[in-house]
């Protein structure tokens, strides 16, 4: 709990930046797989009307009412269910760190329960690690033990089980959903890096993150598609 209190008390500035490029001001958000909120309480909770927090584990989303309460941030509310059992309708949901710990099939799931919960103008934030960061694990971490090294290295050679961009560009498309853009590197970069997170390797980036959209035809809220 005290590096979740410091982690909260850090970094604002540039969570606060990603917040106001991905979230419109008084969206109705959901945060998929929020934790204990470090997204959650103030960046999101200080540029939407409403934020949900969902979750399937009850530990962190109590420290989340708790540090809510401690902050006086009124417009949050907690919910411990599965994505897919989730009922509402979202102006933004943001669901990061996750998708690449999915299979394939659990994977096209969470995403068809995504565009199920939007919005028809609603707009879906993901990330997710691409296999370059399984070759910073091998290579460059510090501080990672032999068998972590070694599952990276399994796990890289196993390509077929990674994902990449092409691989979610496919699986968006096949639930009805595209790729909007890509966040802004140097935002996102910024809060990735207070994450602990090392660029500067010769491996630069490996992340990925995009704004994803409902692929219903017609206009978009940036020109006919």
């Amino acid at each position: 709990m005290a590096g979740a209190r410091e982690r909260l008390r850090t970094g604002w500035d540039a969570r606060l930046a990603l917040v106001r490029d991905i979230c419109p001001r008084g969206a109705r958000v959901l945060d998929v797989g929020s934790s204990w909120g470090e997204y959650t309480l103030l960046p999101l909770a200080a540029v939407a009307s409403e934020v949900v927090a969902l979750d399937v584990d009850t530990r962190p989303l109590a420290w989340l009412s708790m540090f809510a309460a401690e902050r006086d941030v009124t417009n949050v509310t907690t919910t411990v269910e599965s994505v897919h059992d989730h009922r509402g309708s979202y102006d933004l949901l943001r669901c990061t760190n996750t998708l690449q710990l999915l299979s394939g099939t659990e994977r096209v799931a969470f995403l068809s329960s995504f565009r199920r919960l939007l919005t028809s103008e609603g707009d879906l934030f993901v990330d997710f690690y691409t296999p370059r960061y399984l070759a910073f694990r091998v290579r460059y971490q510090k501080g990672l033990g032999l068998r972590l090294r070694l599952v990276s290295a399994a796990r890289l050679a196993l390509w077929r089980h990674t994902l990449t961009v092409r691989r979610f560009q496919a699986e968006t498309g096949a639930v009805g959903l595209r790729i909007e853009r890509h966040v802004d590197s140097a935002v996102y970069d910024r809060c990735r890096e207070h994450e602990g997170n090392d660029f500067s390797t010769p491996l630069g980036r490996y992340f990925a993150a995009f704004v994803v959209v409902r692929d219903d035809g017609g206009w978009s809220k940036h020109g006919y598609r």
